[in-house]
Order: C-alpha cells, then sequence, then structure tokens
C-alpha cells in the first residue's frame, strides 16, 4: 500500500529536477512584427432567408398563415490608414 505514494513523490522528484535544466533566459525580448494596416479592402457578400408562420386570430383579423423568403447581394470597398500610434481609421 505504501508502493504507490512512494513512487508518485519519486517520480515528481525527478520530474522536476529534469525540468529545471531545461530553463533558459533569452537574451532580448523578441521585437514586435511590424504590420502596416494601410491601404485599400473590398469584398462582397450574400445571404438567403426564410419564413415561415402562423399570425393568430385578433378581435379585427382571422387567423393566417404566411410566407416568405427571398436573397441578398452586396458589395463594399474602403481604404484603412494607420496612425504613428499604430491607431487603424
Amino acid at each position: 500500500m505504501k508502493l504507490l505514494p512512494c513512487t508518485a513523490l519519486a517520480a515528481f522528484l525527478a520530474a522536476s529536477a529534469a525540468g529545471a535544466a531545461d530553463i533558459s533566459v533569452p537574451a532580448a525580448p523578441p521585437s514586435p512584427a511590424v504590420v502596416d494596416w494601410s491601404g485599400f479592402y473590398f469584398g462582397a457578400e450574400g445571404g438567403y432567408g426564410w419564413l415561415a408562420g402562423e399570425i393568430p386570430e385578433t378581435v379585427f383579423t382571422a387567423g393566417k398563415t404566411e410566407a416568405a423568403s427571398g436573397g441578398t447581394a452586396g458589395v463594399f470597398f474602403g481604404y484603412d490608414h494607420q496612425l504613428d500610434n499604430r491607431m487603424v481609421i
């Protein structure tokens, strides 16, 4: 019964000692990537939707079933400008 806790403790101590030898300190922090977001862009979008349902009966109207469907499409374009403080407008 004492074999399992002793084995776990030995494995823990061996693993932590092996991990300590792998620690290294980098000479300098890595510099951030230089990205410029300035420029034109364009794109297209589209979609389709459908609806079916029942309108309940009220005091003034009788109940009925309605259905609708249709598609949509569009294009877009623009220009982004990146300022010196990395802000994009």
